[in-house]
């Protein structure tokens, strides 16, 4: 009965240790995704004209958790321009960074 009762309490620590990893993994996958999804549609708004073309911190467009901030530099062929986004996102107190990196045509 002992051994018995040794092999399940084990098993239940395993486990659980499992689960309180994987709840920390989901939550640093949804703050990716989320920006990864302000990268895209900050990306987007600058392609269309919605968003100043200007290097700084952009409007908190995404909610709370995310900020973004633009480099703007001339590309190397003429009328083009380089960008630079970056997301930084914290998760249980650990900071985190997604970048994209882009050229536009700017006439």
């Amino acid at each position: 009965m002992i051994v018995a009762l040794a092999i399940v309490t084990g098993l239940m620590l395993a486990a659980s240790g499992i689960y309180f990893q994987q709840r920390a993994i989901s939550r640093r996958l949804a703050a990716q995704r989320l920006a990864e999804a302000a990268l895209e549609n900050s990306y987007e708004m600058l392609r269309s004209g919605a968003l100043p073309l200007t290097s700084g911190v952009l409007p908190d467009l995404w909610g709370p958790g995310t900020t973004l901030t633009l480099q703007v530099a001339p590309g190397e062929i003429p009328h083009t321009t380089r960008i630079d986004l970056v997301a930084s996102y914290r998760v249980t107190g650990h900071p985190f960074r997604r970048f994209l990196q882009a050229i536009l045509y700017t006439p």
